[in-house]
């Protein structure tokens, strides 16, 4: 939060967000603000945000919206990645956990196991990341 504050001299766009919490998941930076304030920002000062964070935390940084509705805060979270399905699943020891199949693994900013960390302790779920698997076709030569 120290460091946002610093950084409003550079960015007086800060003032029109409204920051939530920021998590440390070595070797990631999550900086949550509450649903849409961050939409405020144009992309070029977003950007510009995330790397003078970075730079000054030596941490890979993402600036997320935290939303209520969980289906919404996991597409921000895994963007640019999609969300294809998410399925609630019932453990025999009485727990819920959720499925979410995402549509590319080289899509997503950071490893799925930092990601359900991340889940955890910001929605108190359990999550666990599937991936669709894309179908090679095969080499066919063309006679001619």
């Amino acid at each position: 939060m120290r460091l946002l504050v610093d950084l409003e001299k550079k960015f007086p766009q800060l003032s029109s967000l409204v920051y939530y919490r920021t998590l440390k998941i070595a070797p990631y930076l999550f900086v949550f603000f509450i649903d849409r304030s961050l939409s405020s920002l144009s992309k070029s000062v977003e950007a510009e945000l995330r790397n003078a964070l970075s730079e000054k935390t030596g941490l890979k940084v993402r600036l997320l919206e935290i939303r209520k509705d969980w289906n919404a805060f996991l597409q921000n979270l895994v963007a640019p990645a999609r969300v294809l399905t998410v399925n609630k699943v019932w453990l025999p020891d009485q727990t819920t956990e959720l499925r979410v199949l995402v549509d590319d693994e080289k899509l997503l900013t950071a490893p799925s196991s930092v990601l359900s960390e991340v889940v955890k302790k910001m929605m108190n779920l359990s999550v666990s990341f599937d991936f669709q698997r894309k179908v090679r076709q095969p080499y066919t030569r063309s006679v001619g």
